[in-house]
């Protein structure tokens, strides 16, 4: 009787230790899933910050033409106006004779640009 008590006391233990067994697989396996979800998410939030990278570097290039775009017209505006100035300095010198009214004389403006 004293062996069937010990064989049952390690059937026991074992049965015991078989279930700690199985819980600690089962934990293992949803570990190894989240582990596998988070990085599939880091790599979409990789991919994500790349692609938002890209396309910074796209703007900051179309910012940098546009404000190159805009101190050209604003050169080029800069000088019709200067253009301008000296056509009526003309106009009202002796020797341009006043014969266009000085309304007439004004031949560029920003609308050209």
């Amino acid at each position: 009787m004293y062996i069937d008590a010990a064989n049952s006391e390690v059937e026991n233990a074992l049965k015991a230790v078989e279930a700690r067994l199985a819980r600690k697989t089962e934990e293992e396996e949803q570990l190894i899933q989240r582990c596998e979800g988070l990085t599939a998410a880091l790599d979409a939030h990789r991919q994500g910050e790349r692609e938002a990278n890209e396309r910074i570097m796209e703007l900051e290039e179309e910012i940098a033409e546009t404000q190159n775009l805009m101190k050209k017209k604003d050169e080029k505006i800069s000088e019709l106006e200067r253009r301008n100035m000296v056509i009526k300095e003309k106009a009202r010198s002796p020797q341009f004779n006043n014969t266009v009214p000085l309304q007439e004389v004004q031949i560029y403006s920003n609308n050209e640009v």
